[in-house]
């Protein structure tokens, strides 16, 4: 356990955190540009996104939609099935979808044109590793359903069934989407026209819209759990930040300039306040960066430092612990100083697109080791001391337990 010696000063510190959280990520479906078994945030396909797979018997020869029953075998040579998404991820991932049907006839009689058409039925899609997975259409309550109807019969009939389950098929440089066997119950037309049941089975060769595959959503959650309920999650605007403070054992701030000067400070806050409820990563904004006159170089005290608040990003990594990253390739997150080292005042400004903090669970401690800043820029009689670079080394103390829990 961390020693703490409670002061005034620590008191006022804690005082201003509005909130602490923990780091979750939970994985979810997501419909990724590659076929991967975990998509990277950069290749997830957004809400909207088709799902297609085509049936042309001529063109592609290994593509098939049949529907058999007792005294009609219907076989379609054209048509489509697919889905397109609601969501951008989910647990299933919801879409809704259907098959669309032309250039139908009855085996049994081939001169006999037919129509044949389906449902829309709500989709959930499931991965199962590599870029495959299935797509479930049709519920209980919405059946996946196929109506056809042919010149010579008195009524047309509907088959369905409460699921159909569509898979991702991969064949050498082609996939498809494709079903088994899959029994349908009669739902609309007489038993002496249509029979009792029916068999489906399609293959139709796909043209894209995204692999099933999982990708971490991150969430700030209040306790060490996996996953996070819904009870434990933060709202957007929930905090996570670090306190340095001298009367907290292991907290420091130090830049360390490449010409070989240290700028050391003892106090300061600083974190990031979440966006969302969720994301990948969980989208935040760098708030609460401050150092203030708690600095000194060669014992020299620094007048002023202070800290940018640009765009950042939490992420949970597993087993408790996370990364929060400061700042963008437009909006870098960059530290000011304003020192006197013997007489020569001088203020430099280090910055970095990318400063990674670790959210360490087992310590308590939000850190940054050896993170390079360039420098942005430099002024005053002794500028010269700005060097070009600096690195930056931190630790913070979470003020109350809180962990990063990836799932």
């Amino acid at each position: 356990m961390r020693r703490i010696k409670m002061t005034i000063a620590v008191v006022a510190a804690l005082s201003a955190v509005a909130a602490f959280a923990a780091v979750s990520a939970s994985a979810k479906t997501v419909l990724c540009n590659e076929a991967k078994t975990t998509c990277p945030s950069s290749l997830i396909e957004p809400s909207g996104t088709a799902v297609v797979g085509v049936i042309n018997t001529t063109e592609f020869p290994k593509t098939s939609f049949n529907l058999i029953g007792p005294s009609y075998s219907i076989r379609c040579t054209k048509g489509a099935v697919g889905a397109v998404t609601t969501a951008e991820a989910g647990n299933p991932l919801q879409a809704t979808g259907g098959a669309y049907l032309y250039s139908c006839a009855n085996l049994y009689n081939k001169e006999e044109a037919c129509t044949a058409s389906s449902a829309e039925v709500p989709v959930a899609i499931y991965p199962s590793g590599e870029g495959k997975g299935t797509l479930k259409m049709g519920t209980a309550s919405k059946h996946m359903s196929f109506t056809y109807s042919c010149p010579v019969m008195k009524e047309s009939c509907t088959f369905g069934v409460s699921e159909v389950p569509v898979k991702y098929g991969f064949e050498k440089t082609d996939v498809y989407l494709e079903t088994g066997s899959v029994s349908l119950t009669r739902e609309g037309g007489t038993a002496l026209e249509c029979g009792s049941s029916a068999l489906l089975v399609f293959k139709a060769l796909w043209l894209g819209g995204g692999f099933p595959s999982e990708a971490a959503y991150t969430v700030l959650c209040k306790v060490n759990q996996t996953p996070c309920s819904e009870a434990n999650t933060l709202p957007a605007g929930s905090y996570l930040p670090g306190v340095i403070n001298p009367a907290i054992e292991g907290t420091n701030f130090s830049l360390k300039m490449s010409g070989g000067l240290t700028i050391a400070c003892s106090a300061g806050l600083f974190g990031a306040k979440s966006l969302a409820v969720e994301d990948s990563p969980l989208a935040a904004q760098a708030e609460a960066l401050f150092l203030g006159k708690n600095c000194t170089v060669a014992k020299q005290a620094c007048s002023y430092a202070t800290a940018s608040q640009p765009p950042a990003s939490i992420a949970g990594t597993g087993s408790g612990n996370g990364t929060v990253t400061f700042g963008t390739s437009k909006e870098h997150q960059s530290f000011t100083v304003t020192c006197n080292f013997f007489g020569n005042e001088f203020t430099c400004t280090y910055g970095s697109a990318a400063a990674q903090f670790n959210l360490e669970a087992a310590n308590q401690l939000l850190t940054a080791k050896e993170q390079s800043l360039a420098l942005e820029s430099s002024s005053g009689p002794g500028a010269v001391l700005c060097t070009s670079g600096a690195t930056l080394n931190a630790s913070a103390y979470l003020a109350e337990p809180r962990y990063a829990i990836s799932s």
